[in-house]
């Protein structure tokens, strides 16, 4: 991501800290765990430094299944100033709840209005382990 360009070529050198990975693949999940969240180098008896340590945010995305151990790295800034990915909360989630008479059931009514989009992929980019 570092070297992902703008359009006029230029390096826009956004630094990736967030980690997405599929929700199917706890495996994946497990080891991205140990590799951002280990003070020293994962598996080694040598006690090296794990320069990766507290510089990751990890999540795992509900809905998204994979066949295989592919994931996303995101950075936070780029996203913030390309406009990557775009929620807007036009009016906030609103719910009032109540229980029917006839059936003491209790039911639940939320109203809100929101906008979704993208603006550009420069943000995030997909990246696909293979054996």
């Amino acid at each position: 991501m570092r070297n992902f360009k703008d359009e006029n070529g230029e390096v826009m050198e956004y630094v990736a800290d967030i980690v997405v990975v599929p929700c199917n693949r706890p495996k994946l999940e497990n080891m991205m765990k140990k590799v951002i969240g280990s003070e020293r180098t994962v598996g080694s008896d040598y006690n090296d430094i794990n320069t990766q340590y507290g510089n990751w945010t990890l999540v795992v995305l509900d809905g998204w299944e994979t066949t295989d151990d592919r994931f996303m790295v995101m950075s936070k800034e780029a996203n913030e100033n390309l406009l990557g990915n775009m929620f807007y909360n036009r009016v906030p989630l609103d719910i009032t709840s109540d229980i029917d008479k006839h059936t003491r059931n209790y039911f639940w009514n939320g109203y809100c209005r929101f906008g979704v989009g993208f603006n550009t992929w420069k943000h995030i980019a997909l990246v696909y382990l293979s054996d």
